[in-house]
């Protein structure tokens, strides 16, 4: 599990990092890759660092879904492993949203980097 410590250098990077992980309940990866492509130079660096795990946490319960809904794995482990990955992502997402706004470290469970 990484831990990063929030550092923000102003007041905008905890807006968007909230915002990002609220998306991500929805949307996924795609509200991460969506700021490091376009607001990679507005963020800090632990910012950053905080997004890029979080890609990288949301990629793997993306390929986790993907996988466990191929016909071939079979049925029932695909509708043991989806609602499972969706827990794990509601957990994850609001223990870092409590951390962010209490100024603590963020503990990011990744096990796969995707993203450097």
């Amino acid at each position: 599990m990484e831990a990063i410590l929030p550092v923000f250098k102003n007041p905008e990077d905890r807006n968007i990092l909230i915002l990002a992980l609220l998306l991500a309940l929805v949307f996924g990866f795609i509200p991460f890759l969506l700021v490091l492509l376009f607001l990679n130079e507005k963020i800090g660096e632990s910012s950053k660092q905080i997004i890029k795990s979080f890609l990288n946490f949301e990629l793997l319960i993306f390929l986790i879904s993907v996988i466990a809904a191929i016909p071939i794995v079979g049925f029932l482990v695909g509708l043991l492993i989806c609602p499972l990955c969706f827990i794990v992502n509601l957990i994850v997402i609001l223990m870092a949203l409590l951390a962010i706004s209490n100024n603590q470290a963020v503990k990011i469970p990744v096990f796969i980097k995707f993203i450097q």
